[in-house]
């Protein structure tokens, strides 16, 4: 079953009880079905639904572990994000987040995968940027309600590191 929800609708609801339940519930669909259920009321009408990772990063004041539902483009090593905050004027914690540890993992596929974070500028930009806003148009509505840019997050595969302990001499 699918929903539209107009943007302008989504607009008047972003920060309610409502939208951070959504999120919630959203998030641990994802989380639980491994990526098969989740993010059906993003879009809706006869666009596909595009696809939805779960952002994990530490929070900058907590220190805990801190997961959001994205929408997210791929590169050829890792993943594209767009910190829009739904057109709010402030960042999305997980950017402020992300600002202050770019390390960070990402559940996409039913798989948790380590990246590392950095934004994008120039012409990756907007490249980037015009694959989202074909994607999701309603990005663009989102952009004229406020006076910040988004900032466009690359999420690099991080290449796991083991160190390798120096054996005990004795």
């Amino acid at each position: 079953m699918r929903f539209h929800i107009p943007t302008s609708v989504r607009k008047k609801l972003r920060g309610s009880w409502l939208a951070k339940l959504y999120s919630q519930s959203d998030r641990w669909m994802i989380t639980l079905s491994r990526g098969r259920i989740g993010s059906r009321l993003r879009i809706g009408g006869d666009r596909p639904d595009p696809p939805v990772l779960v952002l994990e990063t530490i929070g900058r004041q907590s220190g805990k572990r801190r997961a959001t539902p994205v929408m997210y483009t791929e590169r050829p090593n890792g993943y594209v994000v767009i910190a829009s905050n739904a057109g709010h004027s402030q960042h999305p914690a997980w950017w402020l987040n992300l600002q202050k540890t770019a390390q960070a993992s990402v559940l996409v596929h039913g798989r948790r995968i380590p990246v590392l974070a950095h934004e994008l500028t120039g012409d990756e930009r907007s490249a980037a940027w015009r694959a989202f806003l074909d994607m999701y148009p309603g990005l663009a509505d989102y952009q004229r309600d406020t006076e910040r840019a988004f900032p466009v997050v690359c999420l690099s595969r991080a290449e796991l590191r083991v160190e390798a302990k120096e054996p005990d001499q004795g």
